[in-house]
């Protein structure tokens, strides 16, 4: 089942499941939660990925970002999102583009956030555009929609809660 707004705005101020949001009532809608812009950054450099993580090296960035706004030229770009997540053990996440950001030509892809992830998350936004994409810091680009799952006691336990941009950045 998808959790709706009432549902979500029960999770969020009574467990915590969102902190750190911008402006809570532009950001809650009826079916999901929009995450914010913090800060971009370019790739650059490779990252490496295996099977078990023995080998994984993340790639190096170029923060190009993080605040007023900035033009985006047609590529890939890492973002920090502003929101600090704890998704419950009985609940997981799915992220989708807003369709405002679609209608720009650009899109983030997105990933499963696993129940009992705790942190800030990134995401890829790909710009399309061949005239590019103007963007502001806080922009609403990715809305997290939440499902119900039954708990049974396997949790996130990965390694990628940590932002790029520092608290201390903001």
């Amino acid at each position: 089942m998808i959790l709706n707004k009432s549902q979500i705005s029960e999770y969020i101020t009574k467990k915590n499941m969102i902190t750190n949001y911008i402006d809570i009532d532009a950001q809650i809608q009826s079916n999901g939660f929009d995450l914010t812009v913090k800060g971009i950054s370019l790739y650059h450099g490779s990252g490496t990925i295996d099977l078990d993580n023995t080998h994984r090296g993340m790639p190096e960035y170029i923060i190009i970002q993080n605040q007023g706004s900035h033009h985006l030229e047609f590529g890939a770009y890492l973002i920090d999102f502003n929101e600090k997540l704890e998704i419950p053990n009985d609940i997981i996440a799915l992220g989708y583009t807003r369709s405002s950001l679609l209608r720009m030509g650009a899109s983030i892809p997105s990933a499963v956030f696993d129940a009992g992830f705790k942190g800030y998350s990134q995401g890829m936004l790909i710009v399309n555009n061949k005239h590019g994409l103007n963007i502001h810091k806080n922009a609403r680009v990715l809305q997290l929609i939440f499902l119900d799952r039954e708990d049974d006691n396997s949790f996130y336990n990965g390694e990628y809660a940590l932002p790029l941009f520092e608290e201390s950045q903001v």
